[in-house]
C-alpha cells in the first residue's frame, strides 16, 4: 500500500489467475543464457574428468573427444564435471546426444547428479518397440553390475514416446529445482517427453555425471556421441508487463522499478499477512506527528456505510470516502487512502489519551489520599467531641431566693 500515488492502471480479476499462474511456473524457470557452455572443440578441458565402471571395464575409461564431440567407444563410461565449487542451489543441464549407427544397439544415456544415485535421469531406445523411453531411476555405479537400462526399467516415472524416428538424436535436459529433479528428452523431429518433478532432498553441492552405453567402436564418429553441454542458473526474474516481475523463487514484484502499483477490482484473500515496507532505510523526512494535528484529523474523519458499485452482491462496508478524509491521511489524487496512515493517527491519539488517563489516575490517587486524610481528621474530631459530651458545662446548682410579699 503506497500513499500519494497517481491513479493506478487497472489489472482486473480477469488477469489475476494469469498472474498467479505465472508466479507458480516461475518457480521452475531458468535463464535464457547458459552460465557454462561446452562444445568440446578443444577437448574435455579441466572442467571435465572421465570415469567408468571398473568391475566391467578393468582397463579404465576410453571415453574421449573426436571431431569436437565427446564419444563413447565402450559401455559404462562417463564424463563428470569438475567444477571447483560444484553445482549449488538450482540449475539445469542440457546436452545434445545421438549416435551415427542405424543398428539395434542400445541407445542408453544416464544423467546423474553425484550424491543422488537413486534419482538419475535415464534415456533409452526400446529394442522391442523402437520407441524412446525415459525415467528417473538408479544410476550405474563405478563398481557392481547395475545396468544403465535399469534406470529406465526400474524407475517409477516411466514415460515412453509413441513414435520412433531417425536420426537417433535429440536434446536431454536434467533440471534440479527446489530439491526436486525433472528429466526430459526432445527428439529432433518426433517431439518431447518428460518426467514429473521428483523430490530428492538437498545433498549440498554436486557434480553432473553423464553415462553412456557405448558402441564398442574406436574413437570415431561411428558411435554414441555427446555435444553442446550447457548449464543454466535460475532466471533472476521474469517480466510480465510494465512494472511487474516474477522472481525465480515464485514471488511476484509489482512496480518494483517505480510507477503504478497493482490495482485489483474485487477482493484479495491471503492466508498470511499483508506486509508494508517500513524500514528507516527506505524513508526520508522522518518527523514526529503532532498530537493536536492527529486529534483534529481523527475528529474530522467521517465514517459511513457504503457499497462498491462493481460488487454485484451488494456487500455492505464501513469506512471512509477518500474525497472526504482530512488532508493528513488523503492521497494526492484523493481517490485512495492508506489504512496504515489512519492507524498512525489513531495510535497517536490513543497515546495522548493514555497520557491523559494516566494523569487523571494520578490526580485521583492524590485526591483519594487527601480524602483518606480528611476522613482520619474527621474521625479524630468525632472522638474528641464524644469525650466532650460527657462533661457537665452547667456548673453547681444555685438556689433561687424566695421573695416575700409584705
Amino acid at each position: 500500500m503506497t500513499k500519494k500515488t497517481s491513479k493506478p492502471t487497472a489489472l482486473t480479476l480477469l488477469f489475476l489467475p494469469f498472474l498467479i499462474g505465472l508466479a507458480l511456473t516461475a518457480g521452475v524457470s531458468f535463464a535464457d543464457t547458459p552460465e557454462k557452455e561446452y562444445d568440446f572443440s578443444s577437448g574435455l578441458g579441466s572442467d571435465w574428468v572421465t570415469g567408468t565402471n571398473y568391475d566391467i571395464n578393468e582397463s579404465g575409461p576410453e571415453v574421449g573427444t573426436y571431431d569436437g564431440k565427446v564419444v563413447y567407444p565402450q559401455m559404462y563410461d562417463y564424463i563428470q564435471s569438475n567444477f571447483s565449487s560444484g553445482l549449488e542451489d538450482d540449475f539445469l543441464v542440457e546436452m545434445q546426444v545421438g549416435r551415427n549407427l542405424s543398428s539395434s544397439l542400445h541407445f542408453d544415456y544416464v544423467v546423474e547428479l553425484v550424491g543422488y544415485p537413486e534419482h538419475a535421469g535415464s534415456l533409452r531406445l526400446r529394442i522391442g518397440s523402437h520407441n524412446f523411453a525415459i525415467n528417473i531411476g538408479t544410476a550405474p555405479g563405478t563398481t557392481g553390475t547395475t545396468s544403465i537400462g535399469d534406470g529406465v526399467d526400474d524407475g517409477d516415472y516411466y514415460v515412453e514416446a509413441n513414435t520412433y524416428e531417425n536420426p537417433q538424436e535429440g536434446v536431454i535436459t536434467m533440471a534440479y529445482k527446489n530439491e526436486s529433479v525433472k528429466f526430459s528428452f526432445e527428439h529432433v523431429t518426433a517431439g518431447k517427453i518428460e518426467t514429473p518433478w521428483v523430490s530428492v532432498g538437498d545433498n549440498g553441492p554436486t557434480q553432473v555425471r553423464i553415462w553412456c552405453m557405448g558402441s564398442g567402436t574406436e574413437l570415431s564418429d561411428e558411435g554414441h556421441w555427446l555435444d553442446n553441454v550447457k548449464i543454466y542458473s535460475p532466471s533472476p526474474l521474469s517480466s510480465i508487463g510494465s512494472g511487474a516481475i516474477i522472481y525465480s523463487d515464485g514471488s511476484m514484484g509489482i512496480s518494483t522499478g517505480g510507477g503504478t502499483p497493482l490495482y485489483v477490482l474485487g477482493n484479495v484473500t491471503a492466508t498470511g499477512g499483508f506486509l508494508q515496507g517500513s524500514s528507516r532505510s527506505i524513508k526520508k523526512n522522518i518527523r514526529p506527528l503532532d498530537s493536536v494535528e492527529a486529534v483534529k484529523a481523527l475528529r474530522d474523519l467521517y465514517t459511513v456505510h457504503y457499497q462498491y458499485k462493481e460488487d454485484r452482491l451488494g456487500e455492505d462496508h464501513v469506512g471512509f470516502i477518500a474525497e472526504d478524509v482530512p488532508d493528513l491521511v488523503a492521497s494526492k489524487d484523493r481517490k485512495t487512502i492508506c489504512p496504515l496512515d489512519i492507524v498512525g493517527v489513531l495510535t497517536k491519539v490513543v497515546q495522548e489519551q493514555q497520557k491523559t488517563i494516566e494523569m487523571h489516575h494520578r490526580i485521583l490517587e492524590q485526591q483519594q489520599l487527601r480524602i483518606e486524610a480528611y476522613e482520619r481528621i474527621l474521625l479524630h474530631l468525632d472522638e474528641k467531641l464524644s469525650g466532650l459530651s460527657a462533661v457537665d458545662f452547667r456548673g453547681p446548682a444555685v438556689e433561687k431566693p424566695v421573695l416575700s410579699v409584705p
